[in-house]
């Protein structure tokens, strides 16, 4: 049998560029039957929705601002995954150190402009939500965006982090070129914001972060809520050079934070404890002068061991007590005549509100808040609220004395010190001898005052002195 190629026949059909393509045809064949046949084209021209010229896409479109630059295609709503691999668990592997730690990151949903997860790194096991995001070219459009932002941060206890391209500026600085921005434009991204109480990262490298060459703005960003310090420690958003892109990529950066030396400072929920005044009675037997400072240096020691063995770890003791408290009255109430479990769940609940009582006092110390009230949620929002405060004066990247960016912690203090050193001089250099004449023309102190100020303190001085901090601002205890 000869193997020849099939011969059919070949229609040349004209047609404006403007009108639709047609994706089939219609005809009668031989024997009087309707046949609908379908087209395929190997090629068709580009042709922007916006402009209506051809050779460019929407997306490509020179015509239109940053934040309503093409990608109008409409996303399929997807809804929540229901069958993952990994036991719903993707893993994302590490390709090299300087991209950080590998992790297991599980999709909650995907929404129309949002793909919400739920990431575990491997190194740390630290756990938190990361929502990626891109947000359509329209404001009417993008207020699905902001409802999907507002229901997710309603029920969001943990760490959370958003990045994205959010397709629009949350400042009128954040754009150079293009049309004025008006007030009402931007009000819709700062009242979500401040709805859902989002905070934008740290950031370094370039400001805008978009550019058509004509126009530059800052429409890619990162913003984390108040748990975010709780759970990543210290952070760095990094914009990154664009390339052959026109959005600039971001990478995020996660640093252990270092650990200061800590100051003694009073914390009032010492006093709550059984064995306080026993440690005050032990070291307060002698108030003469010269053990005085003895005295003192001895009480500091059991109050710092007291601190380290009854105070320490306040929020794990919270979660493990509470749980054993759970427990417990899950096991009376299937034995509701069970004695020693009722003991056993008094106990527990007494115990397990003498560490919350203890919390909530370091925490209303710290903060100067009374409204505060019992729960884990709440001190633990203050607890991450004051870490992040914290975390806020550390400085891991700075430019030294030849304009180069310098990065880490100890780096950084080191460029801090020489400055100084050089400001201030590495030799002592002799002092002149002072002007008594000068001196005699300004205020100085009366006879009386320099008999105030060398006079012997009494032992009520002494324990103004040593309680004074009490109701004083305090830092965090060490370990806590």
């Amino acid at each position: 049998m000869e193997k020849t190629l099939p011969h059919y026949a070949r229609l040349l059909i004209e047609m404006p560029l403007d009108s639709t393509f047609p994706d089939h045809i219609e005809f009668i064949n031989d024997n009087g039957i309707l046949v609908r046949q379908q087209v395929h084209y190997e090629w068709k021209p580009l042709k922007c929705t916006h402009s209506q010229m051809f050779g460019h896409d929407i997306s490509m479109c020179k015509k239109m601002g940053p934040e309503e630059t093409a990608r109008e295609q409409p996303i399929e709503n997807l809804g929540p995954v229901t069958e993952l691999q990994h036991d719903g668990f993707t893993l994302v592997a590490k390709r090299d150190a300087a991209r950080g730690a590998p992790g297991l990151a599980q999709i909650e949903s995907r929404l129309k402009q949002m793909i919400h997860c739920h990431v575990t790194q491997l190194q740390t096991s630290k756990k938190f939500f990361i929502s990626f995001r891109y947000g359509l070219n329209r404001a009417s459009q993008r207020q699905v965006l902001w409802q999907d932002l507002t229901a997710i941060a309603a029920h969001m206890n943990n760490a959370w982090c958003i990045i994205g391209d959010f397709n629009f500026v949350l400042y009128k600085e954040d754009r150079i070129g293009g049309e004025e921005i008006e007030d009402h434009a931007i009000k819709d991204f700062a009242e979500c914001l401040e709805a859902c109480e989002l905070n934008e990262m740290r950031s370094t490298g370039a400001y805008y972060s978009w550019t058509n060459k004509t126009i530059w703005s800052r429409i890619d960003r990162v913003f984390v809520n108040p748990y975010w310090p709780f759970s990543a420690d210290f952070t760095q958003a990094t914009y990154l050079a664009n390339g052959l892109s026109d959005h600039s990529p971001i990478m995020i950066q996660f640093h252990d934070a270092p650990k200061p030396k800590t100051s003694f400072q009073y914390c009032n929920m010492w006093s709550s404890h059984k064995d306080f005044q026993h440690i005050v009675a032990s070291v307060a037997k002698n108030y003469e002068l010269k053990a005085c400072l003895h005295s003192f240096q001895n009480f500091l020691k059991h109050l710092k061991k007291l601190n380290r063995d009854k105070f320490g770890y306040l929020h794990e003791q919270i979660a493990i007590h509470k749980d054993k408290l759970s427990k417990l009255q899950q096991q009376a109430f299937g034995d509701p005549q069970n004695e020693t479990l009722k003991e056993q769940e008094q106990e527990c609940r007494e115990h397990y509100i003498t560490i919350l009582s203890s919390v909530m006092t370091l925490v209303k110390q710290q903060s100067k808040i009374d409204w505060i009230q019992y729960g884990d949620d709440c001190t633990r929002y203050f607890f991450a609220r004051v870490k992040g405060r914290k975390l806020a004066q550390y400085i891991y990247n700075i430019r030294n004395e030849r304009h180069e960016l310098v990065e880490g912690f100890a780096k950084v203090g080191r460029i801090i010190l020489d400055f100084y050193k050089n400001l201030l001089g590495k030799q002592s250099t002799p002092r002149s001898q002072l002007n008594t004449n000068i001196i005699q023309m300004g205020p100085f102190l009366t006879a009386s005052q320099q008999l105030e100020m060398c006079r012997q303190f009494t032992e009520r001085d002494i324990k103004e002195a040593i309680f004074f901090h009490a109701n004083q601002q305090v830092s965090w205890p060490r370990r806590l």
